[in-house]
């Protein structure tokens, strides 16, 4: 049996971890969520600083979102949680800068939509 098995699927209590972004791989999501890539829906949310998010269901799906992630904020850290309540919090990246422009991309999409209310148009996005 693998040690990430043991360590991962056969001890009590909530099944989380944090690590650095370097160590991330697929056998390690896949050994937390046993289900992904397993045809359709069987997916992990990986988060874009953009408020949008990365499906992965695949290693390259992963490579992908870890080198477009590293380029932009480095060497960061993620925590996984497979119990998280909402799948949006599943996995979260652990690192200021990238909360800041989330948070920055959020208050400017808001904004946006606050002038738009204003001008009397409807976006569609409401």
């Amino acid at each position: 049996m693998k040690l990430t098995n043991i360590i991962l699927n056969e001890r009590p209590g909530p099944r989380q971890k944090v690590l650095n972004i370097k160590d991330l791989t697929f056998d390690l999501i896949k050994s937390m969520f046993p289900d992904i890539g397993q045809g359709y829906g069987s997916s992990v949310a990986f988060p874009n600083p953009d408020d949008s998010s990365r499906s992965v269901s695949s290693e390259q799906d992963l490579e992908s979102w870890k080198a477009e992630t590293t380029k932009r904020h480095g060497n960061i850290n993620i925590k996984i949680d497979t119990e998280a309540a909402y799948w949006w919090d599943k996995i979260q990246v652990l690192d200021d800068k990238f909360r800041a422009d989330k948070e920055k991309y959020t208050a400017g999409k808001a904004a946006w939509l606050d002038k738009e209310r204003a001008a009397g148009r409807n976006s569609g996005l409401d």
